[in-house]
């Protein structure tokens, strides 16, 4: 078990990605978490503070997981295959969380009206394509940093079929040909 703030951050998410912003409370947080009422206040005292906490909680998350799946590897010139594996493999991590994608499309809409939020978003996506940017520049990648770009929106995309469109997830040989650098 994390500390209270990975709890709290944990729960906060799980409560904004079943609940959904209307449902999305300190006290909602506190329940979801297990943690005496009031808890989650402290760690951050508006709702504003606590939709940034859990885009925080959930970056968090994400960009452990994916610079496992983009770092684990020596750092040196990479075939366009393992730049697949790594990619496809990074892609899969996102993938298999739906629940960190429904919170994120919440966190999205209020990014729209919440700069400090947006620019949250901002800040993550573009470590993101940064780390992607290195994997498509040791396999060789004459535009990495742009097939990069479009790499990620292509998983966001591919999130946004499988859950706001209900469509069946891809096969790993269509991930593959999708991100195959």
């Amino acid at each position: 078990m994390g500390s209270h703030k990975d709890v709290i951050g944990s729960a906060a998410i799980t409560v904004l990605a079943t609940e959904g912003s209307r449902g999305f409370t300190h006290r909602a947080v506190d329940k979801q978490a297990g943690v005496p009422e009031g808890t989650t206040s402290r760690y951050a005292r508006t709702r504003a503070a606590l939709l940034l906490f859990t885009a925080e909680a959930m970056f968090d998350i994400d960009a452990r997981q994916a610079a496992e799946a983009l770092t684990g590897h020596d750092t040196g010139p990479l075939t366009a295959e393992e730049a697949t594996d790594i990619i496809v493999r990074a892609a899969g991590i996102l993938l298999q969380a739906p629940e960190r994608y429904k919170a994120r499309l919440e966190l999205q809409l209020e990014a729209v009206r919440t700069p400090q939020l947006r620019q949250y978003f901002e800040r993550a996506r573009s470590a993101f394509v940064e780390a992607l940017t290195d994997v498509l520049t040791r396999a060789g990648e004459a535009h990495a940093h742009d097939r990069a770009d479009g790499l990620v929106a292509a998983v966001d995309g591919i999130l946004h079929r499988q859950l706001v469109l209900e469509q069946p997830a891809l096969s790993e040989h269509q991930l593959r040909l999708l991100l195959h650098p």
